[in-house]
């Protein structure tokens, strides 16, 4: 049965475990992100094809060589407002739908455990006539 705590996570936002995973739709290069050295790595020097560098400049250089789209490219499609309503819509018709079965379900489950239609109505057909 649907509790209202239940109820309650029915309109909870999402969880973001991270920064770039809530980044992910509109920054299409999160991902690669996840690569960049760790904050105690990025100013270790490092040293490729002869050149001393930092780790972080060297995270840049490789993407720059192996990707077109910059690394903090937007994705601008996502941020139309047609499409943030489209989203927000199917949100709340999902939210909407869920809500509905679980009162639904509730409704039934209280009206199979009642003895409301056992009782004798005759009563009530002598107050008809009348």
């Amino acid at each position: 049965s649907l509790t209202y705590a239940a109820l309650l996570q029915v309109f909870a936002l999402p969880a973001c475990p991270s920064l770039l995973s809530c980044l992910g739709s509109v920054l299409p290069s999160a991902q690669s992100w996840r690569h960049l050295p760790a904050m105690e790595e990025v100013f270790r020097v490092e040293t490729e094809d002869g050149q001393q560098a930092f780790a972080a400049t060297q995270f840049f250089r490789k993407y720059r060589n192996t990707n077109q789209k910059s690394l903090f490219q937007l994705d601008f499609k996502m941020l139309d407002p047609g499409t943030v309503v489209d989203n927000v819509v199917k949100s709340v018709c999902g939210r909407g739908n869920m809500m509905y079965e679980g009162i639904v379900s509730e409704m039934f489950q209280l009206f199979k455990n009642t003895t409301v239609f056992d009782e004798d109505w005759s009563a009530l057909e002598t107050v008809k006539k009348r």
